[in-house]
């Protein structure tokens, strides 16, 4: 059993429950600990997997969505670190933007082969950015970009993590970010894989990156800012697919 980065939406933190093995438990308590900058009860009481269940999404009930830096660790009645303590910190709280706000906060872009056609929206739903995006036969991708402020990167956070509520296309998530020298820097965070929400976690020390512009030498020069989150296609005609996107989270420890 495992859980990925538990991720605030609209008063509510959202846990994820992994399962591979679909093996039963019940009787189970999910207990955050070591709180600070976050107003959330405390735990959850006898939840359970049933046999065959692989996934489950518990809710903590937040008071109000965290606007600086915030820290727990996770454990549950069988596993006391199935969430080590971590400092976080929302680049943009989501739930926040109705959709005037999200189009003067956040933009969509297509990029790859000019030649090659796609059509894409983005809209907010339920403390989400909703994606929805078409691609024809050949080299296409869509950016999900931040616009002035909202990408800045406070300190330096080790990496960025993003829950997206997958489509089973199998297309790729990238996240691209730049240093104050202007390198610009991309990371391969894996697929959308199956109908359910995939957890992607970025470095952003410049590991396991391509990079260009700026001294183009590979060395990370902060502060950061995030130029987009990006979803590429398989070079195959598809879609139109819709993807929902939590908010994005910068992760400290």
């Amino acid at each position: 059993v495992s859980i990925g980065l538990p991720v605030p939406i609209k008063n509510e933190l959202v846990v994820k429950i992994n399962n591979p093995s679909g093996q039963p438990l019940s009787g189970e308590q999910l207990t955050l600990k070591q709180i600070e900058g976050i107003d959330i009860t405390e735990t959850i009481k006898d939840w359970e997997l049933k046999r065959g269940e692989t996934e489950k999404r518990l809710i903590f009930p937040l008071k109000s969505m965290p606007k600086e830096k915030y820290k727990f660790s996770v454990s549950a009645t069988t596993c006391s670190d199935l969430f080590p303590l971590r400092t976080m910190k929302l680049i943009d709280d989501f739930s926040s933007l109705n959709n005037e706000i999200l189009h003067s906060a956040w933009a969509i872009y297509s990029d790859g082969d000019t030649k090659v056609g796609s059509e894409q929206k983005i809209e907010a739903v339920d403390g989400m950015v909703k994606i929805t995006y078409k691609f024809d036969e050949g080299w296409k991708f869509v950016r999900l970009e931040p616009k002035g402020e909202r990408g800045k990167i406070e300190g330096k956070p080790n990496a960025l993590g993003v829950r997206i509520d997958s489509n089973d296309s199998y297309n790729s998530v990238h996240l691209r970010y730049a240093d104050s020298k202007g390198q610009t820097f991309q990371v391969y965070g894996g697929r959308l894989k199956g109908k359910t929400s995939n957890y992607f976690e970025f470095a952003l020390n410049g590991s396991n990156a391509i990079h260009w512009g700026g001294p183009n030498d590979g060395k990370i020069t902060y502060p950061l800012r995030v130029d987009s989150i990006i979803i590429d296609g398989t070079r195959k005609a598809c879609g139109p697919y819709s993807i929902l996107v939590s908010s994005p989270v910068l992760i400290y420890e």
